[in-house]
This record gives structure tokens, sequence and C-alpha cells, in this order.
């Protein structure tokens, strides 16, 4: 992964063989998830932390910079990003491939919410799918299009918070 943000970084796109390969896993483990996720925090320890991101709307740095300041994912603290990772920013594809390489080696540590903006007509408005056909192309754009529509909706945590995206269809 730190290769790849290093790529990112320099500009430079994942070969496409790679990105559907990533895509392609990703959507493996939401298609096994359900609607409703569920995650368990004993807050009786005190121990586990979960920290919530929503909106980051393509804006690649913010989210290596929110992973800076609040901690990298491990069995102890979980990541819940709550839809609209894409559209807007110029940095969409590099924001959702880097999620889903999270989700693919933390599968029990970093959840995805869809958002409103996980559609093919907000990717239409605001820039997804020229974005994937600009750095890759529409066949990239169309497998997105597929895991967007087997994300979660809405998690619940520690039986306490429902955690969803305002605006969903």
């Amino acid at each position: 992964i730190n290769k790849m943000i290093e790529s990112f970084k320099k500009n430079e796109n994942l070969p496409k063989k790679y990105v559907l390969a990533i895509i392609s896993c990703a959507n493996q483990i939401f298609l096994n998830e359900s609607s409703l996720v569920e995650i368990e925090i004993d807050e009786s320890k005190g121990e586990e932390l979960i920290t919530v991101v929503g909106d980051t709307h393509g804006q690649f740095y913010d989210v290596l910079n929110l992973f800076k300041l609040f901690g990298d994912c491990n069995k102890k603290h979980k990541y819940l990003f709550n839809g609209d990772f894409v559209d807007r920013g110029s940095w969409s594809c590099e924001v959702a491939i880097l999620l889903y390489c999270f989700k693919i080696l933390y599968p029990t540590q970093i959840f995805i919410n869809r958002g409103n903006h996980e559609t093919n007509d907000m990717n239409k408005v605001y820039g997804f799918e020229d974005e994937c056909k600009s750095k890759y192309n529409f066949k990239i754009f169309q497998c997105f299009s597929e895991s967007f529509n087997n994300l979660p909706y809405a998690t619940l945590i520690g039986k306490k918070y429902l955690v969803m995206h305002g605006g969903l269809f």
C-alpha cells in the first residue's frame, strides 16, 4: 500500500488489471456483508476505538492526513467511511482504490457505507465517471459502479449508534 500511495502522489496510475482485481476482490467482500453492518465494540474495556469519517469526496491527501492524525487501522482501532468518498475531488479513483485495498487487508477493521455520491447519476454529474474514463477506462467505472451497488447502507456500532449517509435514494 505504501508503494501504491507513493505512486499516486506522483500522479501515476496503477495498471488496469490491478485496479480491476482490487475492485473485484472488495466487491466480493461487500457482497458477503449485510446491508446493515454491525460492529461490536466492548466499551467496558475502554480499549477499542472506531473513527467515523464522512464525505472525503476524492480528497486523497485529506484521507492520508486522517490516517496520520487518528492512527493506523489495527485490531483495537477500526474505521468507518460513511459514504461520499468519490466525486468533486480530482483524486476519487485513488481514494476508492485505497479504501478498497484497506477493506481487502482488514475486512473486519475497515467499513465502508454507501453515500448518495456512490450512484451512477451523481458520478455522471459530479465527475467520478469522467475521472475513471480519463485515468483508466469506462470498464473500470462500470466495475466501481457495480461495487457501489453492493456497499452496505448503514452501520450499527455497539448496538447503540446507527450511522448512515444522508440523501440516500
